[in-house]
Order: C-alpha cells, then sequence, then structure tokens
C-alpha cells in the first residue's frame, strides 16, 4: 500500500522498526499471510504498528502522526519513541497527542488550550 514494489527485506525492516516482529512471527504464512482489511482479528495497537510500518515504507519528508501512542504499553511506547528520535533529519515530524512523552526529542512544541464558550 505505502511501496508496492517493496522487498520482503524492506517489509521485515519496516515491520520491525514498528515493533511487529513478533507478530511477524506468528502469521501463519509469514509476510505472505492475508489479513481481514479492516483489521478483523488484530488488537488495536497491531492496527496502529502496521500503519507506522507503512508511514516509514512510505518515507516521506513530512509525517503527520495523530495519537500515536493511544494503543499502545509503556514499553512499546518508549521503544516508538526512539524510533521516531531515529528520523531526525530525515523527515519533519509533526505529531498530534494529548500524551507528550518524554522520550521524544523534539524541537517544538506547542500546546493548544480549548478555551470554554461561557
Amino acid at each position: 500500500m505505502a511501496k508496492p514494489d517493496a522487498t520482503d527485506e524492506q517489509l521485515v525492516e519496516a515491520l520491525d522498526k514498528a515493533l511487529l516482529s513478533e507478530f511477524l512471527d506468528r502469521l501463519p504464512n509469514g509476510l505472505d499471510t492475508v489479513l481481514d482489511p479492516r483489521g478483523k482479528g488484530l488488537s488495536a495497537g497491531e492496527r496502529q504498528r502496521i500503519c507506522i510500518a507503512r508511514m516509514l515504507l512510505k518515507n516521506s519528508p513530512i509525517i503527520l502522526l495523530d495519537e500515536p501512542w493511544s494503543n499502545l504499553d509503556d514499553s512499546a511506547r518508549f521503544e516508538l519513541a526512539q524510533m521516531l528520535n531515529s528520523l531526525r533529519g530525515q523527515a519533519t515530524l509533526v505529531m498530534m497527542t494529548h500524551e507528550y512523552p518524554r522520550a521524544v526529542n523534539v524541537d517544538h512544541v506547542e500546546e493548544i488550550r480549548q478555551i470554554a464558550e461561557t
């Protein structure tokens, strides 16, 4: 989807960086396993990390993430933060989140507060 001509090596690398190596090992046919297009049978965290793997395959100069931590445990959040830190200098990362993980090395944080109407 993100890179139709990706090699198996590129797919495995993206899955590994998205913390899906163990998931891949559990698939009955490995990379040739057909998954439900809507993610039926996958956890919310697995679906989220598959999207992250697609993002990595795309290799875009600008990356937009909306709540990338929402379905991950603390360990996975830390590992994802480290992977995002490794993209420094390769892409501009814009992240919208309610949860600011301190492990992410950012240049600027913009806090937006909703003002209640009276």
